[in-house]
């Protein structure tokens, strides 16, 4: 350790110097946070790049998110709750009918999205992957976020499900997820369809 010396009266005292700091490693919540932004700006997520922009190693990314997919899926996942929660606070409807407004306006935000349409063309297969995989982060929370979504409809006192939530989320959130990315290999989803289901399975008049 580097020193200086400080006279006090007969005695010298033995301090230390100060060492420049090395700037706080970045978490690994800033990484996701980074990833989505790429993501939603339909620039490429390469591992690479971005454990050089954050200033940390690749080993430390693949560390918290295990490989590059899990850590899109993170991103998407990040990106949906942020998007449906803004979504319905601007819906003013109620009961079934706000999830399905929701639901539609989701919809068309994510076919129209030049960044999610861009890792889609990019990679097809993988982002299908990314985004079905039962266990991946994207599923799980879309899931998650629409079974919330017609809980609270439910809680309060505005809609009577046919089915349970999340049965009912499972639904539509598979639904969802065939007609937007699956078909999209080879088709023009179509959302005006997906919406007359969407309408069936919620009990609303379509």
């Amino acid at each position: 350790m580097i020193t200086s010396s400080v006279h006090s009266g007969s005695e010298y005292q033995v301090v230390p110097k100060p060492q420049p700091g090395r700037p706080a490693a970045a978490t690994r919540e800033q990484a996701l946070e980074r990833a989505q932004r790429w993501l939603m700006a339909g620039q490429r997520v390469d591992v690479r790049a971005l454990a050089r922009d954050l200033g940390v190693g690749r080993t430390t990314l693949y560390e918290w998110f295990g490989s590059r997919e899990r850590l899109i899926g993170e991103a998407f996942a990040l990106a949906a709750r942020t998007t449906v929660r803004a979504i319905r606070d601007r819906v003013e409807s109620t009961g079934a009918q706000a999830v399905l407004d929701t639901l539609r306006r989701y919809d068309r935000i994510v076919v129209r999205h030049a960044g999610i349409t861009a890792l889609l063309r990019a990679d097809p297969v993988g982002t299908i992957r990314i985004v079905t995989d039962p266990a991946g982060a994207s599923h799980r929370a879309h899931l998650e976020i629409f079974e919330r979504l017609i809980s609270d409809e439910v809680n309060a006192g505005a809609y009577t499900p046919p089915i349970a939530p999340s049965t009912l989320a499972y639904a539509l959130v598979l639904l969802g997820e065939h007609a937007i990315f699956i078909e999209a290999q080879r088709l023009e989803p179509d959302l005006e369809r997906l919406a007359v289901v969407q309408a069936h399975l919620l009990g609303v008049d379509p």
